[in-house]
């Protein structure tokens, strides 16, 4: 074993052990957003398809960006900013 090969292990494993945890992190975060988007656009659509009639629907499309920390943005994502989109249709229920 060489002067310090140890060290230099565990500075790749932490590297890495890092750059796993950024990721769950802002993977939570993404899905955490998303959820929130789709929660508000199924309200916001039941609503309009409770007071809407004839046939069709109501559909709503929301977007937005979540803002991720640097180590994900340079690692993971590629952007400070990862955009997330969601699409609701709910017929018309009169």
């Amino acid at each position: 074993m060489r002067r310090g090969q140890a060290m230099m292990e565990m500075a790749a494993g932490m590297f890495t052990l890092a750059l796993v945890l950024g990721a769950i992190v802002a993977f939570a975060l993404y899905i955490s957003r998303a959820m929130e988007l789709g929660k508000s656009a199924r309200s916001d659509a039941g609503r309009a398809a409770l007071n809407g009639t004839g046939p069709g629907g109501v559909t709503l499309d929301r977007s937005g960006k979540i803002e991720v920390d640097s180590l994900a943005a340079e690692y993971i994502f590629g952007s400070d900013e990862v955009p997330v989109k969601e699409k609701v249709y709910i017929p018309n229920m009169r």
